[in-house]
């Protein structure tokens, strides 16, 4: 192959690369808008785990895009709501974690982060007096196995006979 002939192949490939690149960006483009409707869809449906998943994708796609973290970080906050109406603290503190980490200076989720730590708290300690001050049950522990009173008097009865 002539010099000339591999500047025309140089040439070509580069002219291909080019259109594969720019080709790349209009895909990621439609992608990333795809993603966004999708998100604001489940959004506005409080289907907020399915708009967390759209929100990331967009993300990725364009992670720089402070909007686009904000509403990600909104979809935390309402699933965090969420899990602390239903009294599950645990994952409500995740949830607000993760709010904070895409949007650090999101009040709403701070506070609510406090209040479910602080809930958390609480109930732990309520259920450690509960505990330790409630009457003995009519349970008996056989080995690994819970069972009643009554249970565990027919099984120590036929033990003795």
């Amino acid at each position: 192959m002539s010099d000339v002939e591999q500047a025309t192949v140089a040439e070509d490939l580069q002219r291909r690369i080019a259109e594969l690149e720019r080709e790349n960006a209009e895909l990621k483009e439609k992608i990333y808008t795809k993603a966004i409707s999708a998100g604001e869809f489940f959004f506005k449906a409080k289907d907020y785990d399915a708009a967390i998943l759209e929100y990331l994708e967009a993300i990725e796609l364009k992670p720089d895009y402070k909007e686009i973290r904000d509403k990600c970080a909104e979809a935390y906050y309402n699933l965090g709501l969420g899990f602390l109406n239903r009294k599950d603290y645990n994952t409500a503190i995740e949830n607000f974690n993760e709010a904070i980490n895409l949007k650090s200076d999101y009040k709403e989720a701070r506070d609510n982060l406090e209040k479910a730590i602080n809930l958390k708290k609480e109930h732990e300690k309520f259920q450690k007096q509960r505990f330790f001050t409630s009457k003995p049950s009519a349970l008996k522990i056989i080995g690994n196995v819970v069972v009643s009173d009554d249970e565990y008097d027919e099984i120590t009865s036929q033990r003795r006979t």
